[in-house]
């Protein structure tokens, strides 16, 4: 489906809810797959109830070429959909609520592949340090490989290729 969501400040006037900011990692496509990010150009209210209405939406929709290992970090207010061959990794703020209308830009990550107040994705490969403290929780996807995972403890976990692993906030240092 096409999809966007609001911004936290609508949803909560209007549905109680928090709106939803998200981002994709593509960790597997077809050849030639496509998604919806926004639109090609600027249209109207008038002319996006028309599209609906006409089922022509999909003509001023921007498809984007898409290839395995790209990031789409999509804010609250911008169209977007997963097209056919797309495998991805979705992380984003908890809701459920979902409108629609025209995208915005993509700020500065500094550094991070994506972050907002609700998440914060970075990718890493070989050794590295997990800390997850008494703010929040960490969540690890294992996207290529495999390790082992120690606690300060010294107790440890095997983890490979296709496994996600949820590290409670107040964890400590991995």
């Amino acid at each position: 489906s096409i999809q966007v969501h609001p911004s936290n400040e609508y949803a909560q006037a209007h549905e109680h809810q928090f709106g939803k900011t998200e981002m994709w990692y593509v960790l597997d496509c077809e050849e030639g797959a496509t998604l919806y990010y926004g639109f090609r150009h600027q249209i109207s209210r008038e002319e996006f109830a028309r599209r609906i209405e006409d089922n022509t939406l999909t003509e001023v929709l921007n498809a984007v070429p898409v290839e395995k290992g790209d990031l789409f970090f999509i804010p609250a207010g911008t169209l977007h959909a997963i097209r056919k061959g797309i495998v991805v990794a979705e992380i984003q703020q908890n809701s459920n609520v979902t409108y629609r209308t025209p995208p915005k830009e993509n700020p500065d990550f500094h550094g991070h592949l994506a972050q907002c107040p609700y998440f914060t994705v970075d990718a890493v490969e070989g050794d590295f340090e997990l800390v997850s403290d008494e703010t929040s929780f960490t969540s690890v996807l294992v996207l290529e490989g495999e390790g082992t995972l120690v606690e300060e403890s010294g107790e440890s976990l095997y983890i490979r290729k296709g496994e996600s692993l949820f590290v409670p906030a107040g964890s400590g240092l991995c």
